[in-house]
């Protein structure tokens, strides 16, 4: 099945946690499964919790195990710069097809008929903690490139994606504004519980390019 991507459109950024509605990249069906390549986003990524295809949930795969009736999803690229191949799409001597994805992450979903049965593009729905980025002490070294919802961070990213260098910033202003963001408050979960939680949190999900 062709994509719905056009040329030049714009890589998912994820930051924090959140759904994404994934572009998928590429189907193919074989008679009994549709096999799917879904990109998730630009850099390394922290994980993929759930995914979900036509809305039903889709398990993570399990060595060993036939989960043709289930389908099945596995990561393959994380976002490292050199990426992976995804293997279930091979040439007849084995060799991978398509794009390693470096610096980007992707997954391969695997689904049987009853879920989609390859005739249209399926619905690609992915709860993933995003991108890994640059966390900086008070001085502007770094301290350290982790995952982190943390808004001064996330803005700090932005930023630098933008163009602006380290030198342009007040990093002594992006550290102290991170302390405040992350430092607990008491409140209740949705049961009722007394829970603690980050002041503030950013869970950011950019689809669309904008000038």
């Amino acid at each position: 099945l062709d994509d719905a991507a056009k040329y030049n459109d714009a890589v998912p950024i994820v930051y924090g946690t959140g759904w994404l509605k994934a572009p998928v990249v590429f189907a193919r069906n074989d008679g009994n499964l549709t096999h799917i390549e879904v990109l998730l986003g630009m850099d390394a990524i922290q994980g993929v919790l759930k995914v979900v295809v036509n809305d039903v949930e889709i398990p993570v795969a399990i060595q060993g195990t036939d989960m043709t009736t289930t389908g099945w999803y596995n990561v393959f690229t994380t976002g490292t710069r050199n990426g992976n191949f995804n293997l279930d799409f091979t040439d007849s001597n084995g060799n991978a097809l398509g794009d390693p994805y470096g610096s980007m992450s992707a997954i391969s979903v695997v689904v049987p008929n009853r879920i989609s049965s390859g005739k249209s593009l399926p619905n690609v729905e992915v709860l993933l903690q995003g991108m890994q980025i640059d966390v900086y002490n008070p001085d502007g070294t770094l301290q350290a490139t982790t995952y982190t919802n943390n808004p001064a961070w996330v803005i700090l990213d932005i930023l630098r994606r933008c163009g602006w260098s380290l030198g342009d910033l007040n990093m002594p202003t992006f550290a102290s504004a991170a302390e405040f963001c992350q430092t607990l408050i008491s409140t209740t979960d949705l049961n009722g519980n007394a829970i603690q939680v980050p002041r503030y949190e950013c869970n950011l999900i950019l689809t669309k390019r904008q000038s």
